[in-house]
């Protein structure tokens, strides 16, 4: 059982450089590949001080008549906001 399942593996990986380094069947692949999987949108944040004088940060928009920023994202990208901007602190 072993030595079959080595020899799948063995066989999954010569396919798959194979396809990575034949260039007509890899841009097949990324092409369908793109059907598949949406492409690079871009994704608002809203950036504002609540009446408490606290930022805020939110995919929303603020009330009506509050000043604020705003910042736009790839959906690809990871976003994790400071802590200075956040108003948050590791401090209790």
């Amino acid at each position: 059982m072993k030595k079959l399942l080595l020899l799948a593996l063995i066989v999954a990986a010569g396919a798959a450089g194979y396809i990575y380094w034949h260039p007509q069947l890899r841009s097949g692949l990324e092409q369908r590949v793109r059907h598949v999987v949406p492409g690079h949108g871009t994704t608002t944040l809203y950036k504002w001080r609540d009446a408490d004088g606290h930022w805020q940060l939110s995919s929303e928009p603020p009330p009506p008549g509050t000043p604020y920023q705003t910042k736009q994202y790839r959906d690809d990208t990871n976003v994790v906001p400071d802590a200075a901007v956040t108003g948050q602190s590791d401090k209790h």
